[in-house]
């Protein structure tokens, strides 16, 4: 999941850029053009969610497949995954 973390930061990190420019810029067509390039990084928050989402998904399935044995028990030599 530090791949998703490290994600999120970097547009948070240029979200935060463009729209703290829009603020300082004194040209109406310059700030705009800078809170839609701010609006299209953030944009890019909801994939990263989802991704992030699917990732652990996947992950408790195949840990909950692997502590499993043939039959669909619960194997007693695989520890529970901690909650």
């Amino acid at each position: 999941m530090k791949v998703f973390d490290f994600a999120m930061k970097l547009e948070a990190g240029s979200f935060r850029l463009y729209e703290d420019a829009a603020t300082k810029e004194a040209g109406t067509e310059i700030r705009g053009l800078l809170l839609k390039v701010a609006e299209e990084e953030r944009k890019h928050f909801p994939p990263i969610l989802q991704g992030a989402q699917q990732g652990l998904r996947e992950r408790v399935v195949s840990a909950d497949a692997r502590a499993t044995d043939r039959g669909g028990h619960l194997s007693p030599m695989t520890p529970l995954r901690q909650q």
